[in-house]
């Protein structure tokens, strides 16, 4: 499974978050192309807004 896959899984929506995959920021155009595996680390940072 990539990480695009991941996140249409789950409904979350690329263009609205941040990616963190083993440590390192991925670049949105490159989602389709990760494969992750067993023992891989993701973040997904969204922001918040507010005031």
């Amino acid at each position: 499974m990539t990480l695009l896959e991941l996140l249409e899984t789950l409904g979350v929506k690329s263009k609205f978050v941040a990616i963190g995959y083993n440590g390192s920021v991925v670049d949105k155009g490159c989602l389709g192309e990760i494969l992750i595996g067993d023992g891989d680390v993701l973040e997904v940072v969204k922001p918040v807004g507010g005031g």
